[in-house]
């Protein structure tokens, strides 16, 4: 449960901090592993092969974990929703009538 807690408190404090990463979970997990790394610098420094067996060694959070975590804190704080949300919200009633004409 800590570790839940910790993630979503880093996954939160990320989206205050970067709006951009609202939309787009593959630059909310980077720059997630980046702050786990340490910095920018730490991940450039490292190669590829050493970067993939960290993560297999579980020095990195899933990305599954940081994925759910954004959804759970958007969910709970409204304003750290990203554009792409609303765009689908005001999509929905199309596709709902689309998938009935089906």
């Amino acid at each position: 449960m800590a570790l839940n807690k910790n993630t979503k408190d880093k996954v939160k404090s990320l989206l205050v901090q970067f709006p951009h990463l609202r939309d787009s979970d593959e630059r909310l997990i980077a720059t997630y592993w980046m702050k786990e790394a340490g910095s920018k610098d730490a991940l450039d420094s490292m190669t590829a092969t050493q970067f993939l067996l960290n993560f297999v060694s579980g020095a990195y959070t899933e990305p599954d974990s940081i994925t759910r975590m954004r959804r759970k804190v958007q969910e709970e704080n409204e304003e750290l929703r990203g554009k792409s949300y609303y765009k689908r919200q005001k999509l929905e009633s199309n596709v709902r009538s689309e998938i009935r004409n089906l």
